[in-house]
């Protein structure tokens, strides 16, 4: 099997495995089924709700749910244990760090839009400043005699 991307994609993986109809378990987890469908599947699942998914199907196997490493299922043996092998604390904390990589994830996806944006604005001032200086040049040829030597000099140059 490929491995799945994002934990509610490793849910909905879950749930068709198992044969478990989707309304059983969004009902049972108390979570929307939109939120596992279109743009809502690419943002990440509150720790609450992984924490019941969890205790709902303790079959269900927290490192794979999680990170995606490992078996889905647990071991009729673990399940039985349940989660007394599994501190609390740390699976309160793998819980949280999910989230907060879910939301950097979905942070830097809009940002690196964001970027996108901007360089394509800066290219798009640098053709105009390029086409308001030819202008500028063919208007008045001294201005680049003057450009030219406040470069050189590297004074400021203001036009008057």
């Amino acid at each position: 099997m490929d491995k799945i991307s994002t934990i509610k994609k490793r849910i909905l993986y879950f749930i068709e495995n198992q044969k478990i109809s989707k309304a059983t378990f969004f009902n049972k987890v108390d979570v929307s089924y939109n939120n596992f469908k279109g743009r809502s599947l690419k943002s990440e699942l509150g720790g609450d709700k992984i924490a019941k998914i969890l205790t709902t199907y303790p079959v269900l196997n927290s490192d794979w749910l999680l990170t995606g490493r490992g078996k889905m299922l647990r071991s009729q043996e673990n399940v039985e244990l349940n989660h007394s092998d599994i501190n609390p604390n740390i699976l309160k904390e793998m819980i949280s760090l999910s989230s907060q990589l879910g939301e950097q994830k979905q942070e830097n996806f809009h940002l690196k839009q964001r970027i996108e944006k901007l360089v394509k604005k800066n290219k798009r001032l640098q053709e105009e400043l390029i086409l308001v200086k030819s202008e500028r040049k063919n208007e008045c040829p001294a201005i680049d005699i003057v450009e030219k030597y406040h470069t050189k000099e590297k004074k400021p140059y203001s036009r008057a």
